[in-house]
């Protein structure tokens, strides 16, 4: 959980900018990508300039200036403030946050510790294009099992798909998108086994 808020406060918030304002996908927003605002963004924030994004002042809002902005948050998770890290999520949190739930999450081991002990099939579906969760993780886990000789395991990656694999495009065109397939075939072959 750590990891994952770190990624969501910065690299993973810099991916969702860059969603609405890098025009040309290099991953960095210029005052002119920004102002040019294809998708409207900028009304919902229209007391906030470019310069809120760039506190270098270079004229670009890149990976370093997210850090910065987000380092009051990430220094707070790095220190275990549970009483900063729920004034940020609580407001931004879908549902309620329980007592103790950060800390109850945080004192979890590393998932390859309760990972590596399976011996029954464990698919892994992931997307690359996740605010929440960095591909990277998934990546990680993949490597581990390789090296240790692992063969239960499935790893499939989705490049352009956010955190829902695409679920949203079923309620919109009543399509199972293809990740969603993949999931479910990926459960019919091992009903057959």
């Amino acid at each position: 959980m750590r990891e994952a808020l770190e990624f969501i406060f910065t690299d993973g918030m810099l991916m969702q900018h860059c969603q609405h304002w890098d025009l040309n996908n290099d991953g960095i927003i210029t005052r002119d990508e920004f102002e040019a605002d294809p998708k409207g963004i900028r009304r919902l924030i229209p007391n906030v300039g470019f310069e809120a994004f760039d506190p270098d002042g270079d004229g670009a809002y890149t990976s370093q200036d997210r850090r910065e902005l987000s380092k009051p948050i990430t220094d707070a998770i790095k220190a275990c403030d549970w009483e900063a890290i729920y004034a940020y999520l609580k407001p931004i949190a879908g549902v309620e946050l329980p007592d103790g739930w950060l800390e109850d999450h945080f004192a979890h081991l590393p998932t390859w510790a309760f990972l590596s002990q399976l011996d029954v099939p464990v698919g892994v579906f992931h997307r690359e294009a996740d605010f929440s969760t960095p591909v990277e993780g998934a990546r990680a886990l993949e490597r581990m099992a390789l090296a240790e000789g692992k063969t239960n395991f499935e790893f499939n990656y989705y490049a352009g798909l956010g955190h829902d694999l695409g679920a949203v495009e079923y309620f919109r065109t009543g399509v199972l998108p293809e990740p969603h397939r993949e999931m479910f075939q990926y459960i019919q072959r091992l009903i057959r086994v």
